[in-house]
């Protein structure tokens, strides 16, 4: 190369046709062939039809991006602080005190049903045996017997009903308060990390689609933060109270009961595994998708003047077809898991009732109390295991948001754990420089991330002094561009 002092041996060869100075001739290069147009891989367009018949190229059939590290919940919680955390216990015991409020009603239930039969038992017995006078001064003594033992049973519900206003304003408010502070110290974190990776870091990531994925952890983040987990809090409290409280009061019945939970842990096990699908699908499509919509909006006039309208359409719906399909394929799964859930909690609730009034009507002895089973201990248990059942439900959104948000945590935190060897985002330790007097390119071997099997530079070595005028000139691919990306700290 002319413009360096030494002249490079023949071995030491560079893949930059000529780096010259201005002043100098230019060497002509010979002309060499033009290399055959690859093969066309987008389908052809029917000229009668408005929109493409798309039929998926080669770039829409590639597999999903691989799936990230998931973070664990220690991780996933790791970035709050102090306050937040007493935010956060808070609206967990609100959730706690929403969530076992419901069974305790159930028990109260059951408790006035047992009070309105004892007394009117009563009041039968007695009219067998006494006069009529009699008999309606026992009357009037067992309803009233009932409507104490009634406004006590209304004052204890009223209570109930108190404590649950309580509870669940703390937990809508400190859960709300807890997602908006922790979406926003993710939010501004996430930026931060991402403007101080290296050139290198993104060139192995679609940058086009990089703000569409942030903003989509970032949401993901935030909503299993708020009502979500609050919710999810609030159903595990009730499906642990509704079976304590039933198993408490009659474990046999309760126990015939739970014979459903090994069939219904099936179904949630089926809707678990397609929903982890529908998150990796979903976001590595729609990611690439909206990378075409961002380079042609960013390029139209490009775009329009090669005529490319409907090459970039076809690439569009490529990645469109591929989500659509991903999406009706596990939005079947979850509905069959869904339908057999239901399937089995109904067929729980049949068997509850049959065997309840069996053991009544046999007048067997509940195991738990060491008396004859009552109608209000049996409709209370059935209540409380219907709660709880019903709350195994309610659990699986703020599942699928807890996993969600667990996937996105793990890219943020794969980013925030990529340090990178250039940039500088804590303690900057370089030298400060006064004056460059010259660049200077030594032996450098170099190929990019994303292609590291192509060797871009082999050897390399130039030397560029202050003032002069130095022209880089090659073929296309041959390397210039790369000489500026090192002086740029690639």
């Amino acid at each position: 190369m002319s413009c360096c002092e030494p002249q490079l041996p023949d071995g030491n060869t560079v893949e930059i046709d000529h780096v010259q100075n201005v002043n100098e001739a230019p060497v002509k290069a010979p002309p060499k062939e033009e290399s055959p147009a690859p093969p066309e891989t987008i389908a052809k367009v029917e000229e009668d039809d408005d929109m493409p018949m798309v039929e998926l190229k080669q770039e829409a059939s590639e597999e999903p991006k691989k799936r990230p590290p998931m973070a664990s919940f220690c991780k996933l919680f790791s970035m709050m602080d102090c306050k937040e955390g007493v935010i956060l216990t808070i609206g967990i015991l609100g959730a706690i005190g929403n969530g076992i409020s419901q069974p305790l009603l159930c028990i109260v239930f059951g408790d006035l049903i047992d009070s309105m039969g004892i007394s009117m038992t009563g009041a039968s017995l007695a009219a067998e045996n006494v006069t009529a006078d009699y008999m309606a001064t026992m009357e009037q003594q067992a309803m009233d017997r009932m409507m104490s033992k009634m406004e006590e049973l209304c004052l204890i519900m009223a209570l109930v009903g108190v404590g649950n206003i309580v509870a669940s304003s703390l937990q809508g408010a400190c859960f709300k308060i807890f997602s908006e502070l922790q979406a926003t110290k993710f939010r501004i974190l996430y930026f931060d990390i991402v403007l101080h990776q290296d050139v290198s870091w993104f060139d192995v990531k679609e940058v086009a689609a990089l703000p569409a994925e942030i903003n989509d952890d970032l949401e993901k983040i935030q909503d299993a933060f708020g009502d979500k987990f609050g919710n999810g809090i609030m159903a595990f409290s009730a499906f642990v109270g509704g079976f304590g409280c039933a198993f408490g009061m009659g474990w046999l019945l309760a126990l015939v009961m739970c014979a459903i939970l090994p069939f219904m842990g099936v179904g949630a096990a089926l809707m678990g595994k397609a929903v982890q699908e529908v998150q990796m699908e979903s976001q590595s499509w729609y990611a690439k998708a909206s990378a075409v919509v961002e380079e042609c909006l960013f390029a139209m006039r490009t775009v329009v003047a090669f005529g490319g309208e409907h090459k970039e359409l076809q690439r569009f719906q490529g990645a469109l077809v591929q989500a659509r399909r991903g999406g009706v394929r596990n939005g079947f799964k979850i509905g069959a898991g869904m339908g057999y859930t239901m399937c089995v909690v109904f067929l729980g609730y049949a068997l509850a009732f049959y065997v309840g009034m069996l053991l009544r009507y046999n007048d067997e002895k509940n195991p738990a109390t060491g008396e004859l089973w009552q109608p209000g201990t049996i409709l209370a248990i059935f209540f409380c295991i219907f709660i709880g059942s019903f709350m195994i439900g309610n659990l699986d959104p703020s599942v699928k948001a807890m996993q969600a948000a667990r996937m996105a945590a793990g890219r943020f935190f794969s980013v925030k754990e990529n340090h990178p060897q250039v940039q500088c985002r804590g303690e900057d330790n370089r030298k400060e420089l006064q004056s460059i007097e010259k660049f200077e390119l030594e032996a450098v071997h170099f190929n990019y991330p994303a292609r590291p099997e192509v060797k871009i530079l082999n050897g390399l070595s130039l030397s560029i002094r202050r003032g002069q005028k130095v022209a880089v000139v090659g073929e296309s691919g041959s390397g210039k561009s790369t000489v500026m990306a090192l002086l740029e700290r690639f």
